[in-house]
């Protein structure tokens, strides 16, 4: 078994621990989890006609909710010269935890909820822990259909502030940058080429990205063991699902910009690329 598809409810070992987290693609940010530069990835859309790409760096980071950014977590940002966060939850989570980063000078602060608070209702989640407990981690599939087809308007904001912002350095993130953050980082690794494998090892990296985190999760969740297992995976397999979804559902990521995004003009798709890739050495 792939060492990042453990189980949530068991601690990582040590070493696969220290070997993924102390190096990139994680940034060490005081108060924060699961952050990470979305550069260095080998891609097959090419910024020229010659020689190979890569994604560049600083230009998108994903973490977790940033609620409990330390002050000296707030200076890194800065520090990056970071210019605008996407935050992916809805109005009830943001005002449960708070949106810590609306005082970050020169930073501008986006709310784009894909779920709608009614997602949030004790029935709905009732049902879904429910769904859970009777297909597991096929009920994670469904949430991620579920997050595509409403979460179309809020990625696309993202994408068009990319396209509009070529240079700037943007952080997209969630409750835990897993789920719907992992959904917005595939569509944009698939739009610039990058391939399917490396997409689902970063979606697998949030294994490692959380475990710092791992006990106050668990303390949070009042599911069963195999719900919180389902609910917390970040397999391969899930995610090799999931392009496989986006390809049959909506005839891949430039179907799905056009028909969920708004975004159907290929000019558009290419200033994104252009500005998210430079040549590999």
């Amino acid at each position: 078994m792939n060492p990042l598809d453990q189980s949530f409810l068991i601690p990582l070992d040590p070493n696969t621990l220290s070997k993924n987290l102390g190096s990139p693609p994680f940034i060490a940010i005081d108060g924060a989890a699961n952050v990470r530069d979305m550069g260095n990835l080998q891609a097959s859309a090419r910024p020229t006609r010659t020689g190979r790409s890569k994604t560049r760096s600083k230009r998108v980071l994903r973490s977790a909710q940033l609620s409990h950014l330390r002050p000296a977590g707030r200076e890194a940002l800065q520090a990056l010269n970071l210019k605008a966060v996407f935050d992916f939850r809805s109005k009830s989570e943001i005002e449960l935890y708070g949106a810590p980063l609306a005082s970050l000078p020169g930073t501008q602060v986006y709310h784009v909820p894909v779920i709608p608070d009614e997602y949030l209702d004790p029935k709905e989640i009732e049902r879904r822990e429910k769904e859970y407990e009777q297909v597991g981690d096929e009920a994670l599939l469904n949430e991620y259909k579920s997050f595509l087809e409403h979460g179309g308007t809020s990625f696309g904001t993202v994408f068009k502030y990319m396209r509009d912002h070529p240079n700037d350095l943007i952080l997209v993130h969630c409750a835990i940058g897993k789920d719907r953050t992992g959904l917005f980082i595939a569509l944009l690794l698939m739009l610039v080429g990058v391939p399917d494998e490396a997409i689902c090892h970063d979606y697998a990296l949030s294994r490692v990205g959380l475990e710092p985190i791992r006990n106050l999760i668990l303390g949070y969740m009042k599911e069963t063991p195999p719900v919180c297992c389902a609910m917390m995976g970040s397999k391969h397999s899930t995610m090799q699902k999931t392009l496989s979804i986006i390809r049959h559902r909506y005839g891949g990521v430039e179907g799905y910009l056009s028909r969920k995004c708004n975004m159907s003009s290929p000019e558009d798709w290419d200033i994104i690329r252009r500005s998210f890739l430079v040549p590999a050495s």
